[in-house]
C-alpha cells in the first residue's frame, strides 16, 4: 500500500473517532483514538518533538514545556504541567486530519476548538510523527522533509 493510500485509510478511520487516552513519552505525545494501550485495536498517533496543543485563543502546551530541566528547582515541573494540559484531549472527537505537502506537518483538529500540530524545527528530522494501526501494526511515518513511508511496526511499538 502506498503512503497516500494508507493516509487516506487512516484519515477515514480517525474522523469521528474519540480520544480514549493520551500519554507523554519524554516530550513525545501519544494520542490513542478508539483504543487504550495494548487493546490491539484503534489507531495511535505519535507526535515527536516538536508539537503544540492549542485551543481557539492560545497555546495550551507543547513539547518544549514537557522537557526535563536539570537546572530547575523542580526538574520535572514542565513535564507535569504539560501532562495535565493534554488531559483536555481525552473524550474529544477527531474532526480533521491534515498533512502539509511541503513540511509533512500533521494537524489534527478536535471538537471544542482544540488543534494539535507538529512543526518542523529541523528539516533533517528522521521522524516527525507516525500513526500506527494497532491491529495490523502498519505504521505511516513522516519526516522533516515531508516524506511519508509505510512500515510494519516493531514489537517495541506495541504499547
Amino acid at each position: 500500500m502506498t503512503a497516500e493510500a494508507l493516509l487516506a485509510d487512516f484519515r477515514a478511520r480517525l474522523l469521528g473517532g474519540t480520544v480514549r487516552r493520551r500519554g507523554l513519552a519524554g516530550n513525545s505525545l501519544l494520542v490513542y483514538v478508539d483504543c487504550t494501550p495494548g487493546d490491539g485495536t484503534g489507531l495511535t498517533l505519535w507526535f515527536e518533538p516538536t508539537w503544540n496543543l492549542r485551543d481557539a485563543s492560545r497555546v495550551l502546551t507543547g513539547s518544549r514545556q514537557a522537557d526535563h530541566d536539570p537546572d530547575a528547582n523542580n526538574p520535572d515541573a514542565g513535564f507535569h504541567i504539560a501532562a495535565d494540559a493534554i488531559d483536555v484531549l481525552v473524550g474529544r472527537t477527531v474532526l480533521a486530519l491534515d498533512v502539509h505537502t511541503i513540511t509533512g506537518d500533521l494537524t489534527v483538529t478536535f471538537d471544542e476548538g482544540l488543534t494539535l500540530t507538529t512543526f518542523v524545527s529541523d528539516p533533517s528530522t528522521e521522524e516527525l510523527w507516525h500513526i500506527r494501526d494497532n491491529e495490523t501494526r502498519q505504521r505511516l511515518e513522516c519526516t522533516g522533509h515531508g516524506l511519508c513511508r509505510v512500515r510494519l511496526a516493531s514489537s517495541v511499538d506495541a504499547s
